[in-house]
């Protein structure tokens, strides 16, 4: 439960228009475009994804 990612907007994102993605469990982080990010978010969070996940298990 909780927050799972945190994004970031710096002065990166002011000239290239990225963010940083941070995962909360594992502390990963990527660039991403910003138009990228709801498509990688649904991609992680979404009910589709856990259920596959589930099915792999």
């Amino acid at each position: 439960a909780g927050t799972p990612f945190c994004i970031t907007v710096d002065h990166q994102t002011l000239e290239d228009e990225t963010v940083t993605l941070r995962h909360r469990d594992t502390m990963d982080q990527k660039r991403i475009a910003i138009k990228d990010i709801a498509s990688i978010i649904e991609k992680e969070v979404g009910m589709r994804y856990w259920l596959q996940k589930i099915a792999e298990d």
